[in-house]
């Protein structure tokens, strides 16, 4: 199995509150790595909460403008283009809701970013974080290597003449008879 390795990031801007390893902890899949503070994506939760409440409130005023609108537009009592702006404005609104629900959503699915995970089993080898740093999105924070065997990926070349051809026109690998003689020599420690 190939050795993966992996540079743990964050995903926001955030105080770190804890590192749960250290360098050489073997970790699982799963396991949390570093946990962030979420002061600052509570404050934005209410504030995009309050945002899709205004949102709400505008599109169900503009639905009542336009509902008006169309009925004294069907009575002769308004002029078209009152009633095209009365549409264009719940279009309007209905639009801000949308976009304010989405930056909910956004704030939401940052809050799952908190918690920084193990995305392997593995070793952690390297540590550029302590509780109470300053956390930015990319930053590395941790590396984290597969405990798996190692694979270079590379080639290599093994000169033709360690081997040799036996008479069935296979190829052999030749075995040295003796060690070299300069081990010998050397003094034991």
């Amino acid at each position: 199995r190939a050795r993966q390795r992996a540079e743990v990031a964050a995903r926001l801007m955030a105080r770190v509150t804890d590192v749960p390893v250290d360098l050489g902890s073997r970790v699982r899949a799963g396991a949390t790595l570093i946990r962030l503070g979420v002061e600052d994506v509570a404050a934005n939760r209410a504030k995009a909460e309050a945002a899709v409440q205004v949102a709400r409130a505008a599109r169900e005023e503009a639905a009542r403008q336009a509902t008006r609108m169309d009925t004294l537009y069907a009575q002769d009592a308004v002029a078209q283009v009152q009633r095209d702006q009365a549409r264009l404005g719940l279009t309007a609104a209905e639009s801000q809701l949308a976009m304010a629900e989405a930056a909910l959503r956004e704030v939401e699915s940052m809050a799952g970013y908190a918690r920084i995970t193990a995305p392997f089993d593995g070793v952690v080898v390297a540590r550029s974080v302590d509780p109470g740093d300053l956390a930015g999105p990319g930053q590395p924070l941790l590396g984290l290597e597969s405990t798996g065997a190692r694979s270079t990926g590379a080639a290599t070349s093994v000169p033709a003449s360690r081997y040799r051809w036996t008479p069935g026109g296979t190829m052999k690998k030749r075995t040295m008879a003796a060690r070299p003689t300069w081990r010998k020599a050397l003094p034991a420690w």
